[in-house]
């Protein structure tokens, strides 16, 4: 027969879990990922102001007429 799922953890023998330790533990993974989401959104925020201006610097040159064709 299969164990219960674990997540990883050794599940414990003794007392139960001290509840004001696993509100520390989400607490800093929250802080973690709370984190994390910041720098991911600064960085789509680049990706994003990058993005227009290639598009702004395209159009500038297509508006130029440099293509070396017929006139």
């Amino acid at each position: 027969m299969k164990s219960p799922e674990t997540n990883g953890h050794t599940p414990p023998r003794g007392d139960p879990p001290d509840p004001l330790e696993i509100a520390e533990e989400l607490r800093a993974m929250l802080t973690d990922a709370a984190t994390k989401a910041t720098k991911l959104v600064a960085a789509l925020r680049h990706t994003k102001k990058e993005k227009k201006a290639l598009s702004s610097v395209l159009a500038n040159l297509k508006q130029l007429n440099l293509g070396g064709g017929v006139p």
